[in-house]
């Protein structure tokens, strides 16, 4: 059998999360203007995830082309329809550990920043940069 289905597939992935961070770290300063920090952390996440599938497809016609049931057949033509429904749903990891090391610019009441962190026992990998406001 022999034939192409034309269908038009959707799929979508609905994720809400909230984390809390614990750190500790240590930093090295230079001329007071310039900060390098690492350290490790622990995020308690609470949330889930939901994906949808659907593969919908029109009436198609597969006709039969090769074999020695093809030769025989009154009727050598099928129709099919594809029709496929997915639906699942997920929980966030509750506790990741990760390591991170950052870069500060100290300028009097604020801190430039930007940070990397890699999560312990998987490939996440993450960036952060922002401001601080101090007083």
């Amino acid at each position: 059998m022999r034939g192409t289905i034309t269908g038009n597939p959707e799929a979508s992935i609905v994720s809400s999360t909230h984390s809390i961070p614990f750190e500790i770290s240590t930093d090295v300063r230079l001329l007071y203007v310039f900060s390098l920090y690492g350290g490790l952390g622990t995020d308690i996440n609470f949330g889930s995830a939901e994906g949808k599938g659907h593969l919908n497809a029109d009436e198609s016609v597969i006709s039969c082309s090769d074999g020695p049931d093809c030769a025989t057949a009154t009727n050598p033509d099928m129709k099919v329809q594809a029709d496929a429904d997915i639906n699942v749903e997920g929980k966030v990891n509750p506790i990741l550990f990760r390591g991170f090391v950052g870069f500060q610019i100290n300028l009097h009441d604020l801190r430039f920043y930007g940070q990397i962190d890699k999560a312990l026992g998987n490939n996440l990998i993450g960036a952060t940069a922002g401001i601080r406001f101090v007083f």
